[in-house]
């Protein structure tokens, strides 16, 4: 090879690769729990520097587009996070979110509420002269005609 080929080959080379850099590819599908398959709603996908690119919808449905190269995180409340980098264009994507849970620490709740009002109910029901001239009327009914 002369040196003039050479040169040729390593600049169409590196035509392609700036060509194949700056592409977009295209992504829709569905978010779904990976134990019931069930669609998961309102699933919010980010870029792995934390910007929002988009969200799915009440279906679980998601469309983006994003450069080849680019990875992206589907994030729902209850579920672990879930990194995808494709490569190409996918028309009909199913992104798999496992549920995560998290223990909270231990609480201790006192049993020492107080309904406020509470001495005038006892009133009323000591003295019972609220419900002496309490009746309940019934509606009138009339006919169909």
């Amino acid at each position: 090879m002369t040196l003039k080929s050479v040169s040729f080959v390593v600049a169409l080379m590196l035509f392609f690769s700036a060509e194949s850099f700056g592409q977009k590819i295209f992504l829709s599908g569905y978010s779904r729990d990976s134990v019931t398959f069930d669609l998961l709603p309102y699933t919010s996908v980010h870029t792995t520097k934390g910007v929002l690119v988009t969200g799915s919808n009440e279906n679980g449905y998601f469309s983006l587009s994003m450069q080849v190269g680019d990875t992206i995180v589907f994030t729902r409340l209850g579920y672990k996070p879930v990194k995808v980098s494709p490569r190409s264009t996918m028309w009909d994507m199913n992104v798999m979110m496992p549920e995560g849970t998290h223990m909270l620490k231990e609480i201790v709740v006192y049993d020492n509420y107080v309904i406020h009002g509470h001495e005038q109910i006892q009133k009323s029901l000591r003295e019972k002269d609220g419900l002496k001239n309490f009746r309940i009327k019934r509606p009138l009914l009339l006919p169909r005609t």
